[in-house]
């Protein structure tokens, strides 16, 4: 320590007090943020957990599903119909909206009388 060369810095008065505030309101900001944080935290744990529980379940279900298929009668009259059912997309239809074209209008009016 003797070797080390020492630099004082004076602040006025006003400025120590801000400078001492600004920190304390960053120290108040980190509190909240790490608190934030330790929140999140427990509820993605719990997030996750019943997840878990739920896929379980489900695993579950689909075994007893397929028990339940290979238990049932096979009716040969019909014909099988593919599982997986095969859904049309609707048509994405734009809808324009004519009152936004209005106002953007109107917008654009005001800024041109402006320059």
């Amino acid at each position: 320590m003797k070797n080390e060369n020492l630099i004082h810095v004076k602040f006025e008065y006003e400025e120590a007090i801000n400078a001492k505030k600004d920190l304390l309101q960053t120290e108040i900001a980190l509190l909240k943020i790490a608190k934030i944080m330790k929140t999140y935290q427990v509820l993605r744990k719990n997030e996750v957990k019943i997840k878990t529980k739920l896929l379980s379940k489900l695993r579950g279900t689909t075994t007893n599903f397929k028990k339940l298929q290979s238990n049932l009668p096979k009716n040969h009259l019909f014909k099988r119909v593919s599982q997986t059912p095969k859904f049309k997309s609707p048509k994405k239809e734009t809808k324009y909206d004519k009152e936004i074209e209005d106002q953007l209008l109107e917008i654009q009016q005001k800024l041109a009388t402006l320059q």
